[in-house]
């Protein structure tokens, strides 16, 4: 869509249209109610946003903001203490094995 298709009448202007004049015709197009669904889809960000903030201020491990978004994305099903993992991100995480082999006890089925 062209700016000028935006105007009363649909014909090009004579003189250029600025960027504000562009956003007060488009403004005057969308209704409260658009503007409402407009804020209450762009809230979520905003909220993940200061959380992921939180977690970088909370953090010595002295990363950037992208960083600590991927290093959250690969380790998203690890199981580790958030602070712990914050400040030594790059520690492996505490290995604990099972004592015994599990078997099945179904007759008929493995080794006799």
């Amino acid at each position: 869509m062209r700016a000028w298709e935006l105007t009363e009448n649909n014909n090009p202007p004579s003189k250029p249209i600025t960027l504000r004049a562009l956003h007060k015709m488009k403004t005057k197009m969308i209704s409260d109610a658009q503007i409402e669904q407009e804020r209450h889809a762009f809230m979520p960000c905003m909220y993940a946003m200061l959380l992921l903030k939180w977690l970088h201020h909370l953090s010595k491990a002295g990363w950037s903001l992208s960083n600590l978004v991927a290093m959250l994305r690969m380790n998203l099903f690890t199981y580790r203490d958030l602070k712990a993992w914050l400040d030594r991100p790059f520690e492996t995480p505490p290995a604990i094995p099972i004592d015994e082999q599990l078997t099945l006890a179904l007759p008929g089925f493995g080794q006799p």
